[in-house]
């Protein structure tokens, strides 16, 4: 064994010892000083707070540690003035408190055998899932919602106001999500640049309250491409089309699954509509 003359660190090959002993900054007296402030009771945040560096410190105290706080520090810390995990040789801290927590679980393996039993589970799929969403859906009928201060209920007056001045009133509070086209809708799009002779159109048209797909307004005709989220919604797209018609607008719905699986006759079926 080979050891430092400056801190009396022990090594095995004199390669590894002369490379140290080049970066090595203790000095022999230090240590001899540190030893004796230490036996006579003074801690390692004494020490510290005496000047000397806390990798002086933990060197001089090896062996002669107190207790396992103590010598949880000494195991640890390197000579970058971090603590480093032993067990797996990546973390590194430079609190002792995060080294003793991480140390104190690293390397254990967390393998989950019990889930929760609902896991994966929807209101369409299971039954209990829809019970206890109803069940909470009547509990929340007829409660009392704080009521809007009056600071509030100017702070909403006042941007409705600006709203309208802007024409964007029709959707305020609402979440638009009509920003980015649907699949579908990017679709048909194509479809009327490629196959359409009467390529001018409106996309997204705001026909206060609602918002149609495809209208040409100098035609009052509208296209619309349904998804499968429509047919749950019957009542509402009539009572929509209805309320369209009465504007004088003429309405072709289009269902998606129709133009996927018949694309050629969904087209011929919506160029007659327009050209007509």
């Amino acid at each position: 064994m080979y050891n430092c003359s400056k801190c009396l660190k022990q090594f095995t090959t004199k390669c590894g010892k002369t490379r140290h002993e080049n970066l090595c900054n203790a000095t022999l007296g230090t240590i001899e000083k540190i030893k004796h402030l230490y036996k006579e009771g003074n801690s390692i945040n004494d020490l510290r707070r005496l000047g000397f560096q806390r990798y002086t410190i933990i060197t001089a105290i090896k062996g002669i540690a107190r207790s396992k706080k103590e010598t949880a520090k000494i195991k640890g810390f390197n000579r970058n003035g971090y603590w480093k995990c032993e067990k797996c040789g990546k973390r590194e801290f430079t609190k002792l408190q995060s080294y003793l927590g991480h140390k104190s679980h690293c390397g254990r393996k967390r393998n989950r055998t019990h889930w929760g039993w609902n896991k994966g589970l929807t209101k369409f799929t299971d039954e209990r899932i829809a019970a206890a969403g109803k069940k909470y859906s009547a509990n929340q009928k007829g409660k009392k919602r704080k009521p809007l201060t009056e600071e509030h209920k100017e702070k909403i007056r006042k941007a409705l106001i600006k709203a309208h001045k802007e024409g964007r009133a029709y959707n305020y509070g609402i979440n638009s999500w009509h920003k980015e086209p649907s699949y579908p809708e990017k679709f048909w799009k194509e479809v009327i640049e490629n196959e359409f002779e009467d390529k001018n159109y409106v996309f997204q048209l705001v026909i206060y309250p609602y918002r149609v797909d495809f209208a040409w307004k100098h035609k009052m005709k509208i296209i619309e491409i349904d998804g499968v989220q429509h047919e749950k919604r019957k009542e509402k797209d009539q009572k929509r089309d209805a309320f369209l018609k009465s504007k004088g607008w003429q309405i072709l719905r289009l269902k998606w699954n129709g133009i996927f699986y018949q694309t050629k006759e969904s087209i011929e079926e919506a160029k007659k509509f327009i050209d007509l």
